[in-house]
């Protein structure tokens, strides 16, 4: 039987991380990750968390730049979350959702069409 390699979800090109002070956290990294199941793990302040920061696009390299295959979804390690809080706001889902809900009972704005773009099925992918 053939084995086909799968398309990574990362590649990291000489990408490194560096305080505002000038010292640096970690890099140059060269890495591709596959989408497989996998670990972080190091100590406290090895930069586990910039790094995922790094990945998620919510930070930028200091050095070097990240290729981004595919969707991906960023939940952070601490929310100040309610009891109203919900599961798609977390994951940055609550506008699909809403424009959805718009959609479907025939009461939407013209920019759900946009939101939606690609996404009608997440509600469906996601249960």
């Amino acid at each position: 039987m053939a084995h086909f390699a799968q398309s990574p979800s990362f590649i990291l090109h000489q990408v490194t991380c560096q305080f505002p002070t000038g010292d640096i956290l970690f890099g140059p990294l060269n890495l591709t990750l596959e989408p497989a199941l996998c670990a972080l793990v190091g100590r406290n302040g090895s930069g586990k968390t910039r790094l995922l920061r790094l990945l998620a696009g919510l930070d930028e390299p200091a050095s070097g730049h990240i290729e981004r295959f595919g969707s991906h979804a960023w939940v952070a390690q601490q929310h100040v979350i309610s009891p109203q809080t919900t599961l798609a706001e977390l994951l940055g889902y609550d506008a699909i959702f809403a424009a959805r809900k718009r959609i479907d009972s025939g009461n939407y704005q013209p920019d759900d069409l946009d939101t939606l773009d690609g996404r009608w099925d997440v509600a469906e992918r996601l249960s």
